[in-house]
């Protein structure tokens, strides 16, 4: 009795960090074989998803794939996580300038169920150090803000920095 090797493990692309959506390719390693994934970290299956074409993820997921079928059995598993943060907090108004008076700063962030921290005193914010955005705040003397964005299944942001100068 022979038996048939199974085909390669389905290569991952782009395994890797990026910010908002991320559109996850699995090329077939073998002409006439299926490929099998799974994105909640269980193992995958000639019963899991069956994949079709590229498809998106828009939190931090690992994709777990194998190759069967073709007359092959079924390779080994190859996973990717697909770590994504969010996008850098925004100023308004913008981050750096000189004014004339007072000026009420506005923190926004495009990433989908994040909470934004910040600090006015030139430190770096974090969940522990630094105050939830919940408003817009007043500054009135020369102040350095940064701001991170936490959360919504996303890493954290960079850190975006704005130094005011109030004359």
């Amino acid at each position: 009795c022979t038996s048939v090797p199974p085909p390669p493990a389905p290569p991952l692309a782009r395994a890797g960090t990026s910010s908002g959506r991320h559109k996850i390719h699995l090329p077939a390693p073998t002409p006439g074989v299926t490929i099998y994934s799974t994105a909640d970290g269980s193992t995958p299956t000639t019963a899991s998803t069956n994949y079709t074409g590229a498809f998106a993820v828009s939190t931090t997921t690992t994709i777990n794939a194998m190759a069967a079928g073709g007359g092959y059995g079924p390779s080994g598993v190859t996973s990717g996580t697909y770590t994504l943060v969010a996008a850098p907090p925004t100023f308004s108004p913008g981050a750096f300038g000189t004014f004339t008076g007072p000026q009420t700063i506005w923190i926004t962030d495009r990433t989908p169920g994040v909470t934004i921290y910040y600090t006015t005193d030139g430190s770096t914010p974090s969940t522990t150090h630094g105050t939830p955005y919940t408003a817009p705040f007043m500054i009135n003397t020369t102040t350095t803000v940064k701001a991170v964005a936490f959360g919504g299944g996303f890493g954290t942001s960079a850190v975006a920095s704005g130094t005011y100068t109030i004359k």
